[in-house]
């Protein structure tokens, strides 16, 4: 915008409409063809603009003289009472704030109002959520500072701003930090010479006409020291707000190029943190649901109980809740908000069988669609209906019989790498038993899943393409929850920054995507050949899962619109990939440390073992063991790989109790009500725990309960034995048959060959996780995830 009448007008629409709003719709006149519709809401709206006016009467939008004087005279006799951007601009409106607005026509009109939409919806919300993040404590401080100036109570008053510093502060912050536009350029239309900048060590620069000026703010903020979020830097030793220079903050410009609308994005910004603020320190609380129910303290405004669940872990902590507290309680989340715990079995059997008013929030679904594209670990409703409609059919007890062979198979293959290690190492070898059981699972859900072979035991070739692109996608295992993928969702424009991260996994992305469309449609042309012949039958195809998923999905007896695309089949593979071999590794190590603690456990249970006369057994023959079952049923009650889930209430609902609880006033409650958006933490490990449930050893690793469980252990609703390892309900774990069946071929033909001791105290073992509780040892946490064992052979392979 080069005109000077132009600027002049923007000016005064910023001087006379501080802290107003403009709410409009326009086609765009970028667009080719038919014209795409902009919608910009600002905050605080006080009044229609001309053009929402236009779009809702039908006048036409052709920047004419004639409609813009149409709409004036329809509006004229409220001009007066108007102070929205868009109704100043009027023609007849300028003539009160410039003295030769009768020479401003419809386009400096439609110019100004373009920019208004191409500056304006670019603002600094969400870079200053983004801070508050990271910053608890100096959210601490604005919640304070609202508090002090009634701002709870009442939107302030543009005039009111100067009251609350730290919340200007902020603003500035966020603007020095994060430029609206962080690159800028100018032509230069005549020779100049800057001065130089001694203190800077910076010459004077001749520029010649014609030469092009371009500047970097992000290059310009190299120090970190400096440009880190550090909001009290613009606070005086009273606490008070010092508005930087603008040498010093340089965002909006300088000179008379200096951006007019800057009090309107200040205001802006200080009425949305406000606004946001008071509502969920003093409003949402007020009326939530669980306002009554007994609960710890909240520690932290931002984070809640969060912070303590991290350090301390979910299970334990919850227990401690539980004890004191009760089995159903309170606690708070990010920014306030309350949640539901609740170790009630006839609640929770309530919460899992209602899966359309129960869902995972959509956070959950969003961090799980990055990693598993929309398979049935991240979709809800119908979409998830019809997925497992079909998934069950590959998942049933017969085709997990016709891939019980390929876990033997590699299971005999670990023990053989492991007896080569042994041999080279010494009778008594230490080894990470985790390493080799990740890498046997994975291989045996690429071949069981879908017939793909991911060669991760083959120790002397390098990890195969499809290898690669799944270790690239899913990152290294920390073990330590990270902001940043909390931040990709509540601030959408980071999910753009240009960071490794983004990079790697889009190529690995794209590189398993292009392997799987391969598979499915290899595998497709197959099953379509086969049974064109009128010759495919169950012995002559593949065994996997891939294969069974698609034969089911092209039966006749499966309407079209029950059908899987192939997306969705696609969804599938990086699905298996994720649940299949992350839970059973794990859940067979925690049995091998329990075993390695336990040793006569393990004398017992190699005694059975040996007992059969073949090493490779079917999955009959596993299923027969009694001892191995309880083993493995003792492992995944006392080390549930997950040992938590979340939900969301998508509408109001009253969850009935088995046990009533006594809020805070004192009164018995029998059951509780939920509203729509109310959070639900779903314990899984902590009710396998529960002392009220399992007795007083439920802390210990017993076999021997198997033999007769307690009979308040029957009422827990689980998909399997009582417990909630697989969960319960139309989203209990589909493949929970395969992961239990591949856990017993492995500690069948592990436990027959080796003999395991720890190769640490017991108590130098711990976990950590984000999705699945994995081992580590709690010297060398930076390690991550292992388990050191002394590994000896029981007998001569």
């Amino acid at each position: 915008m080069e005109g000077g009448l132009e600027n002049d007008v923007v000016r005064n629409i910023f001087d006379s409409s501080a802290g107003r709003s403009i709410d409009v719709s326009i086609p765009d006149p970028c667009s080719v063809g038919n014209p795409v519709t902009i919608t910009f809401a600002r905050i605080v709206p006080t009044a229609r603009a001309l053009l929402i006016d236009v779009a809702e009467k039908g006048i036409s939008v052709d920047w004419n003289a004639g409609s813009l004087s149409q709409y004036s005279a329809s509006r004229l006799s409220l001009s007066t009472q108007m102070q929205d951007a868009a109704s100043i601009l009027l023609p007849d409106y300028l003539s009160e704030i410039l003295s030769d607005s009768s020479n401003t026509d419809s386009h400096v009109v439609r110019n100004v109002l373009l920019t208004l939409l191409f500056a304006g919806r670019e603002n600094y919300l969400g870079w200053s959520l983004h801070a508050m993040l990271a910053e608890p404590d100096w959210m601490d401080q604005l919640r304070e500072e609202t508090a002090a100036n009634g701002g709870h109570l009442t939107a302030p008053a543009f005039e009111e701003m100067s009251r609350y510093h730290k919340h200007l502060t902020t603003f500035y912050e966020t603007v020095q930090l994060w430029p609206g536009f962080p690159k800028n350029a100018r032509l230069a239309l005549c020779d100049d010479m800057p001065p130089a900048l001694p203190k800077l060590g910076l010459p004077a620069v001749k520029i010649d006409k014609g030469d092009y000026i371009l500047w970097s703010d992000y290059h310009m903020m190299q120090d970190e020291e400096t440009w880190r979020f550090t909001p009290g830097r613009h606070l005086d030793s009273k606490g008070h707000f010092v508005k930087p220079a603008p040498p010093h903050l340089n965002r909006f410009g300088t000179g008379p190029r200096l951006c007019p609308a800057a009090q309107l994005a200040a205001y802006e910004l200080f009425v949305v943190l406000l606004c946001w603020v008071a509502y969920v320190l003093f409003v949402k609380p007020r009326f939530s649901s669980l306002r009554s129910l007994p609960g710890p303290r909240n520690p932290s405004f931002l984070y809640g109980n969060l912070f303590q669940i991290y350090h301390k872990g979910n299970t334990e902590l919850h227990e401690d809740w539980v004890e004191r507290y009760g089995s159903t309680i309170r606690s708070k989340g990010w920014f306030n908000e309350d949640r539901l715990y609740t170790m009630d079995t006839k609640a929770l059997a309530h919460i899992l069988n209602h899966p359309n008013i129960y869902q995972k929030p959509k956070m959950v679904q969003f961090l799980v669609a990055e990693v598993v594209e929309k398979g049935l670990l991240a979709v809800e409703g119908e979409h998830h209906r019809r997925q497992r409609r079909i998934a069950n059919a590959a998942f049933g007890a017969a085709q997990i019989r016709d891939v019980t062979g390929i876990f033997i198979e590699k299971a005999i293959q670990l023990r053989d790498i492991w007896n080569e290690e042994i041999s080279v190492l010494g009778e008594r070898a230490r080894l990470d038993v985790h390493i080799g059981l990740t890498k046997m699972t994975l291989d045996v859900i690429g071949l069981a899943g879908f017939d793909y072979d991911l060669s991760a035991l083959k120790v002397d070739e390098p990890p195969n393409e499809f290898n690669q692109a799944f270790a690239a996608m899913i990152g290294p295992s920390t073990g330590k929850p990270s902001i940043y993928p909390i931040l990709r969702y509540f601030v959408p424009p980071v999910r753009y920054l240009p960071t490794q991260r983004l990079g790697r996994v889009k190529k690995a992305k794209a590189a398993m995507r292009r392997i799987g469309m391969q598979l499915i449609q290899q595998k497709k042309a197959e099953i379509a050949a086969a049974m064109a012949d009128g010759n495919y039958s169950k012995s002559s195809r593949s065994r996997d899962l891939l294969t069974v998923l698609l034969e089911a999905n092209l039966t006749d007896d499966v309407p079209e619109h029950h059908r899987l695309t192939d997306d969705d089949v696609m969804a599938q593979i990086p699905t298996f990939l994720v649940a299949g071999h992350d839970t059973t590794n794990n859940s067979t190590a925690w049995a091998l440390y329990a075993l390695g603690k336990a040793s006569a456990v393990q004398d017992r249970l190699r005694a059975e073992l040996l007992e059969v006369p073949t090493e490779t057994p079917t999955m009959d023959v596993l299923n027969a063991l009694p001892y191995l079952d309880a083993v493995v049923r003792e492992t995944l009650r006392l080390y549930a790989p997950v040992p938590a889930t979340l939900r969301t209430a998508m509408e109001d609902d009253v969850i009935p109790l088995k046990v009533p609880f006594i809020d805070t006033s004192g009164q018995v409650q029998y059951s509780i009500r939920i509203k729509k958006g109310t959070p639900l933490d779903i314990p899984l490990l902590a009710l396998n725990r529960s002392k009220v449930l399992w007795g007083q050893d439920a802390h210990q690793f017993n076999p021997e309960r198997w033999e007769s469980i307690p009979e308040s252990a029957q009422s827990i609703p689980g998909a399997w034995s009582n417990l909630m390892t697989f969960m319960s309900g139309p989203h209990a774990c589909v493949g929970y048959r395969f992961s239990i069946v591949e856990m017993k071929a492995l500690l069948f033909t592990l436990i027959r060959a080796f003999v395991f001791e720890l190769a640490v105290p017991a108590d130098d073992i711990t976990h950590r996780s984000t999705l699945v509780r994995r081992p580590v040892v709690r010297s060398e946490i930076k390690k991550g995830p292992q388990l050191p064992m002394i590994v000896t052979m029981y007998r001569a392979i």
